[in-house]
């Protein structure tokens, strides 16, 4: 279906990549296919979606932001920038984009459950941190030996007398 009308298509497709643990492809096809129908709202979901899937979570949340432009009330979308700010430590930002989920979904016990966790004392916003690197191993000064030369022994002599390089 999708070799005869790829712009129909494109979405279905993608989403079967990314289904299939394959984000990237979905990547391509809606970078692809989307361009050519701005107003394709399951391809930017799908598009979101693969995106978040391959851990590209500041590009996945602009999709789904375009997405809610629109359709404001597409619950998908609005999940996923939950998820997303919750994935980020952000707990306020995860907490209003998924009260508005709940406005659209009252009986969303899996959102109420989240927010209810959210709003726990102590729950502050703590967002993820890099991992830092170790710290260099510091060794210890080598023990000088009679060959050793000090540095204030190569600054104490005078320069020693260029001699001028002559290019051929």
């Amino acid at each position: 279906k999708f070799d005869e009308n790829p712009k129909r298509y494109f979405a279905p497709l993608a989403n079967e990549y990314r289904k299939a643990g394959q984000p990237e492809l979905a990547i391509e096809l809606c970078r692809t296919y989307l361009p050519q129908q701005p107003t394709h709202m399951s391809g930017y979901i799908v598009y979101g979606q693969a995106l978040h899937d391959a851990g590209h979570g500041d590009e996945s949340s602009a999709v789904f932001k375009q997405a809610l432009t629109l359709d404001p009330e597409n619950i998908i979308a609005l999940r996923h920038l939950g998820d997303i700010s919750r994935d980020a430590g952000d707990n306020v930002g995860a907490m209003r984009w998924y009260g508005k989920v709940l406005e659209l979904d009252p009986r969303n016990e899996e959102i109420a459950a989240y927010i209810t966790s959210l709003a726990q004392p102590g729950s502050r916003h703590t967002p993820r941190q890099p991992e830092r690197a170790a710290p260099p191993t510091i060794r210890p000064e080598p023990e000088p030996s009679d060959s050793s030369v000090r540095l204030e022994d190569i600054v104490s002599e005078p320069d020693a007398e260029q001699i001028p390089i002559i290019a051929p």
